[in-house]
């Protein structure tokens, strides 16, 4: 990040290990990432400046994309098992949905849209 009015770029350092891959910020200024390497979904909030990260339940899924949705939940796809994975950000709860290898898209890339939305909503 830069402060403005420092006139000097920020950081914040992410879990040891993790490699943070393609995020989108929301419509509460947060950042939605994932920590590829380390299995998790995580979350920067740009007011607090705090980090929160959920784990997925598979080691080695390697979430590459992540987003939340209007229900509070965070999506990500799984680079290695093209599945996608579901968080439930309140509760911590994770679950993978479909299996996406039937597609010609990757799982990992499924996250393109500004505002997701999921089915049913």
């Amino acid at each position: 990040g830069y402060d403005v009015e420092a006139g000097k770029a920020k950081s914040w350092p992410i879990t040891k290990g993790a490699w943070g891959r393609r995020g989108r910020m929301d419509a509460q200024d947060r950042y939605w990432f994932a920590e590829y390497s380390v299995d998790k979904i995580a979350m920067f909030d740009t007011k607090t400046e705090q980090f929160k990260e959920w784990p997925v339940p598979t080691p080695w899924t390697n979430v590459y994309d992540a987003i939340s949705d209007v229900t509070g939940h965070a999506w990500a796809g799984g680079m290695n098992n093209d599945r996608v994975v579901r968080v439930n950000t309140a509760t911590g709860e994770a679950s993978f949905t479909v299996r996406l290898s039937t597609v010609s898209r990757r799982s990992s890339s499924f996250c393109a849209a500004e505002s997701f939305v999921p089915p049913g909503v």
